[in-house]
């Protein structure tokens, strides 16, 4: 059997816990009033860096920044290449240019003249939460569409903390809207009251070692009290994830509360079931999207799919399976790959693909097969065309690519393997492991594929001590 590592990055890998915490705000129409209000209710020493991206034109001046100095006293500056991030200054991107962060210092991206999805504040925070990771704040104000919304997704995957204005105070709702639809808004406030709350949830973050001390205050009694909890309330067991993970997911709900004693937390935990579910969402880790990391997908149709369609009959039908799978991106990706390299080689094969996930939850989003608008950022305008349908403001995935996947809540542990599989695609679970729980899955896919089938893995995880059932592919 082969292992197929793709290029994927993690909140395992390269994680830095600098000093300077920064705040990415994403406005469009409507976004100065709240801007304005916004920064007349922060404190001038607040100790954090802001920059401003906004969904306008490229090609329509801004006066954006006279019209914010005359509300601030904090000093304004239009974004220049190479720029050093400071705190206590606000940072705006000029128009005619998109925005990215990098060693917080800003990188200047000259608009590309295109007529596809323009989303600057999506690529904006994306780079934010790559570059500060857990540091990284992020806020949607007021704005039309759903630009914002994946670069919300990418700072809540690593554990940043984000924040949307309470649409019924935006001028315009469409982009609040979307970034709360997707679950991964924090907070939603007033834009009046966002500054406070921002406050609140670092007030003892003074220096970058902050967030490293409320992770050793969680001591391992109570982080077992806590996954105790959990698998008693809500039958999900994490005792053999990572502890580090767990440490740093469940400091940032503290960090949420402001609760900085593991034993007060527990109690919370206990007085308030609302908290448990959206603790056991922070653990599940929900990191997903379309062809996530396309150099992988290239890798996979170039080198998988001629192996596992070489020598097959035309009526063979091709077994795939996806665990953790999440809200079914990736499990559509590769049906939609299948597809597409079926139809380039003359090669009708049928394909039935099991996706299977702990969340219930992301499994009844995922059988929905409906995304929002933002994923035109993730997906070719030939593919969206192709393999989606826009409804209700919502794109569908078609009918014919929905019938080849079959979406099952599945314990990958405790429950029976899938059997008899060509290919089996896990690229987001086992960084999250313990090693001893590793050694168990990795016989486990085995035994799931055929001889000559192929597992698909991340670009940190590994098949560990196991080499003599697999030998590499790429």
């Amino acid at each position: 059997m082969k292992s197929l590592p793709d290029q994927s990055t993690s909140e395992e890998v390269g994680l830095i816990e600098p000093a300077l915490k920064v705040v990415g705000i994403g406005a469009s129409a409507g976004g100065l009033e709240a801007l304005t209000t916004f920064f007349m209710n922060l404190p001038l020493d607040s100790g954090f860096a802001f920059i401003v991206v906004t969904h306008l034109s490229p090609d329509r001046p801004s006066l954006l920044p006279e019209l914010l100095q005359k509300n601030t006293l904090l000093p304004i500056h239009i974004a220049e290449n190479g720029m050093t991030l400071k705190a206590n200054q606000i940072f705006i991107c000029p128009e005619n240019k998109e925005l990215a962060v990098n060693h917080r210092q800003l990188q200047l991206i000259t608009t590309p003249k295109h007529s596809g999805a323009y989303h600057p504040i999506d690529i904006f925070l994306q780079s934010l939460a790559h570059d500060c990771q857990a540091q990284s704040i992020g806020i949607i104000l007021s704005g039309t569409g759903t630009d914002g919304t994946l670069g919300i997704k990418a700072i809540k995957d690593v554990a940043g903390i984000t924040f949307a204005q309470d649409p019924i105070s935006a001028g315009y709702d469409g982009m609040p809207n979307s970034a709360i639809a997707s679950g991964d808004i924090d907070f939603v406030l007033p834009a009046e009251d966002i500054a406070a709350q921002l406050l609140a949830c670092y007030q003892a973050h003074v220096d970058n070692s902050a967030r490293n001390k409320t992770e050793q205050n969680i001591d391992n009694e109570s982080l077992y009290n806590i996954l105790d909890l959990l698998h008693e309330q809500l039958g999900h067991d994490f005792s053999k994830y990572k502890i580090n993970t767990l440490q740093r997911r469940i400091a940032r709900r503290m960090s949420i509360h402001q609760l900085n004693d593991a034993q007060l937390y527990s109690q919370f935990l206990i007085d308030n079931p609302i908290e448990q579910e959206q603790l056991l969402q922070e653990l599940l880790i929900n990191v997903t999207s379309f062809f996530r990391d396309s150099e992988a997908f290239d890798a996979l149709a170039a080198l998988a799919l001629p192996l596992l369609f070489a020598k097959k009959p035309n009526d063979y039908k091709l077994r795939i399976w996806v665990p953790a799978c999440s809200t079914g991106e990736e499990a559509y990706s590769l049906a939609i790959l299948f597809h597409e390299y079926s139809a380039k080689i003359g090669k009708p094969l049928r394909l039935q693909l099991f996706a299977t996930d702990l969340d219930a939850s992301c499994i009844n989003n995922a059988r929905s097969g409906t995304y929002p608008l933002s994923i035109a950022g993730e997906i070719s305008a030939e593919r969206l065309a192709n393999y989606f349908s826009l409804e209700n403001n919502e794109y569908r995935i078609n009918k014919a690519i929905r019938e080849t996947v079959v979406f099952a809540q599945h314990n990958l542990i405790s429950d029976p393997a899938f059997t008899r599989m060509d290919l089996i695609s896990c690229r987001n679970l086992l960084i999250y492991l313990d090693a001893e729980l590793q050694k168990q899955i990795i016989p486990i896919f085995h035994y799931a594929l055929n001889p000559d089938g192929i597992l698909f893995l991340g670009s940190a995880e590994s098949i560990g001590a196991f080499n003599q059932l697999f030998t590499c592919l790429h």
